[in-house]
């Protein structure tokens, strides 16, 4: 069985994205899409990606044992 991979969304973009990406990846066994949009400040954007006031997830099915183990993934990264 392959390692679970995710793929995140970094960015904001036209509407659709996520859900044509998503349609994509489900031929991609154990691939799963997250989105995080960047929420940067003029003038603080290296200092805001670095040490983020808040961090926005954006997942499928919110609450279910899938979804708390990509937050738990995504969480990593940011510590």
């Amino acid at each position: 069985m392959p390692s679970p991979t995710l793929v995140i969304g970094k960015s904001t973009v036209p509407a659709g994205t996520a859900r044509r990406l998503r349609a994509q990846l489900t031929a991609v066994p154990g691939t799963d899409l997250m989105w995080n949009p960047e929420f940067l400040r003029e003038g603080f954007a290296v200092q805001d990606t670095l040490a983020p006031e808040r961090l926005v997830y954006g997942v499928a099915a919110p609450g279910t044992p899938a979804a708390d183990a990509q937050v738990e993934m995504l969480d990593a990264v940011y510590v």
